[in-house]
Order: structure tokens, then C-alpha cells, then sequence
């Protein structure tokens, strides 16, 4: 009996320690930060502002049915309509593939800029795959998510994921709609 009570007791302890970090750890990542507290006036740029643009460059791999992989390469645009409403178009071609594909990407992204630290996104997207050989063109919808760290005054770091679904002329034995990771560097100008 002395044995199993000592058990619990030390279980218990470690059981609040644990709770004890997890809520100071909550609370520091969801503390307001000076600037959302208001308390200084003089408030710089932020890198979401309307009328600001951002460009990004992709360097990425993909990989076929068969295990082939394939080099990405592309680059983006895009601007800010409001405050943390951002406007882009995207393209990319995947180098050494038979056939050619390459895609254009217009999109709408909102930032929820004002919350400190770690800034959550969610937007949308249509995608044209420009398909070579002869072959047809597919189009595709798709929605993102995931957040934004921003490092400095120019620039900031996406990582979420990415859902696509094929709309028009998916392969057979192809899956026509799939998530992946996205991961992102912009700079803004």
C-alpha cells in the first residue's frame, strides 16, 4: 500500500510539473506583444500592409507514380489589397519530365495579421497545368492554411498545407485531389 501511494505521489508531482510548464508556455506565446497592447504609439510598417507587394521564388521536387522524381523551379507575386489581403500569381515548370508540365497560379490569401507571434493564413487558389506532348491541360482548385513568420522588416516564412483537387481532366489511376506541405519565403518591397 505504502508502495503504490509513493507511485501515485511522484506520478502526481511529475503530472504538475508538466501542467505547471505547459500553461507558462501557453501563456508567454499568448501574451500580447507591446505593439498589440498599444502601448507605443509610433507603430512601423508591417510587411501585410495594403499596398505593399511581396515576391517568392520556388525551388521544389515532385515525384510520379513510378517513383521518379523531378526538379520544380518558379517564382511569384503578389500584392496587398488591404491589410493582410493579399492578390498573387504564381508559376512553375517542372524541369526534366517528359512531358512538359508547367502551371500558373492565381490566388487570395488573408493573413491574420494582427495576432503577435506565429500570424495564421488561409486562402485559395485556381491552378492551369500546362501539359506538353500533345496531351491535355488539367485546372484545379484548392484551399491553404497554415502560419507566417515574419523575420524582419521585409521579409517572412509561410508553412502550412496545401489541398488540391483536379477539376478538369484528371488521369486514371491518378489520385485527383491530395494534400502536401508548403513551405514559403517571401520578401516584401
Amino acid at each position: 500500500m505504502i508502495q503504490r501511494e509513493s507511485t501515485f505521489r511522484s506520478r502526481w508531482r511529475a503530472a504538475q510539473k508538466t501542467l505547471q510548464s505547459l500553461i507558462a508556455c501557453t501563456l508567454l506565446f499568448w501574451a500580447p506583444s507591446s505593439e498589440a497592447s498599444g502601448l507605443y504609439e509610433d507603430e512601423s510598417p508591417s510587411v501585410f500592409d495594403q499596398g505593399r507587394s511581396h515576391g517568392s521564388i520556388l525551388v521544389g521536387s515532385s515525384s510520379n507514380t513510378s517513383g521518379e522524381y523531378h526538379l520544380i523551379v518558379g517564382a511569384g507575386y503578389g500584392y496587398f489589397i488591404a491589410d493582410g489581403l493579399d492578390l498573387r500569381l504564381d508559376a512553375d515548370m517542372t524541369l526534366g519530365r517528359d512531358p512538359f508540365v508547367g502551371r500558373t497560379t492565381p490566388g487570395i490569401q488573408y493573413i491574420l495579421h494582427f495576432i503577435p507571434g506565429i500570424q495564421p493564413y488561409v486562402g485559395g487558389f485556381y491552378r492551369h497545368w500546362f501539359i506538353g506532348s500533345g496531351e491535355d491541360d488539367m485546372d484545379s482548385v484548392g484551399a491553404r492554411f497554415g502560419g507566417i513568420f515574419v523575420q524582419g522588416a521585409r521579409t517572412y516564412i509561410q508553412v502550412g498545407l496545401v489541398w488540391e483537387n483536379i477539376i478538369k481532366n484528371c488521369r486514371d489511376g491518378d489520385p485527383c485531389s491530395y494534400t502536401i506541405p508548403e513551405i514559403m519565403m517571401s520578401l516584401a518591397f
